[in-house]
């Protein structure tokens, strides 16, 4: 077998081998440089590790010294969920039999039974329980019994102030015044229902009520402007209109309340929209003049010249000058055909 020549040649050194004196030492070096280091760990950790065994076992002595109060702590918690459970099925179920019992009680065509059935409804807190408040008082007005639609009304305003169905409770607080004559009373609640709820709707209608009850109290002027004020905060409403009539009857019966300067414009537009009614009767006249005179200025023995501009129907002019006409035409038809027989008399016999 050959070698390449340039290639540089590479011996083969056998390991020498190690005497048992050689490893021995190695190895108790290697022990030594172990032990030292695992020396120095364990007195590197050993602060934490005491600390924090010290700690645990505090906190286990702890807890068996109070282990009373920490059982009693966990129970209190796992009751408060299993009551907080409890209380929202026992809410939702309650709200699911109101709602049944309420749509029951609707039913009831009778006033009377339908009170009696909205009666019997358990009232809670949740949304529904103003309505069937609400309802319960309307019932009851409807039914005669207003000592309990009071009470119902009144329960609505303080215990669900923040329903919608609070303002219309109050206005019927109000109604209940005003029907036993409480003008007073009434007039206190309607400003309330405007006070206390002024973007609700029954804040809206509330100057048409409080000017009723000030033209029953006799304050007028005061009523003269609670219309005004329902009429410019509602146009157009029904009970804007209801106010409109108010106001016509204060004119009737006060018309002090009234000023001069305030219908003195309308007398003027007024004024105004008859002339210009006037001028629109006056015009079909004078254009009904003219065109009889334009008719009369046709000669009658000229039919047929016409006047430019105008259009002469039958019924605009007058009889004398139709009868004219004709009898025109008529005579010149006669004198047409009595040459037209000479004509042909004269072609039979030649001279």
């Amino acid at each position: 077998m050959g070698m390449d020549v340039g290639s540089p040649v590479r011996f083969w050194r056998p390991r020498r081998p190690m005497c048992r004196m050689q490893r021995a030492s190695e190895r108790s070096m290697a022990l030594k440089s172990g032990r030292t280091k695992k020396k120095n760990l364990d007195i590197r950790d050993v602060g934490s590790m005491l600390t924090q065994q010290d700690e645990l076992a505090r906190w286990l002595q702890h807890l068996r010294e109070n282990a009373l109060l920490y059982a009693a702590a966990a129970v209190f918690v796992v009751v408060c969920i299993a009551a907080g459970v409890l209380y929202r099925a026992n809410q939702s179920a309650g709200e699911q039999l109101r709602l049944t019992a309420y749509g029951r009680a609707m039913q009831e065509e009778d006033a009377a039974a339908r009170l009696a059935a909205l009666e019997r409804i358990p009232i809670g807190r949740d949304q529904w329980s103003a309505e069937v408040l609400y309802i319960l008082g309307e019932t009851a007005v409807r039914a005669g019994a207003y000592e309990k639609a009071s009470q119902a009304f009144l329960r609505v305003c303080e215990e669900f102030g923040g329903s919608e169905f609070a303002p219309r409770a109050m206005e019927g607080l109000g109604f209940l015044a005003e029907n036993g004559g409480d003008y007073n009373e009434a007039l206190a609640r309607y400003q309330e229902v405007a006070q206390k709820w002024p973007a609700s709707f029954s804040a809206r209608i509330q100057p048409f009520n409080i000017g009723r009850v000030q033209e029953r109290l006799e304050d007028f002027q005061a009523a003269v402007e609670a219309y005004q004020s329902q009429i410019e905060l509602f146009p157009g409403s029904h009970v804007a209109r209801n106010a409109e009539g108010a106001l016509e009857r204060l004119r009737e019966s006060h018309p002090e309340l009234f000023p001069a300067t305030e219908s003195a414009p309308a007398a003027e537009v007024v004024s105004e929209e008859n002339l210009e009614q006037d001028d629109a009767v006056e015009a079909p006249e004078e254009a009904a003049a003219a065109l009889t005179e334009d008719a009369s200025a046709v000669a009658p023995g000229a039919p047929d010249a016409a006047v430019p501009g105008t259009v002469a129907e039958p019924a605009e002019i007058p009889a004398e000058s139709q009868k004219a006409t004709a009898e025109a035409q008529s005579e010149e038809e006669n004198v047409e055909k009595a040459e037209a027989l000479e004509e042909n008399a004269s072609g039979d016999n030649p001279a």
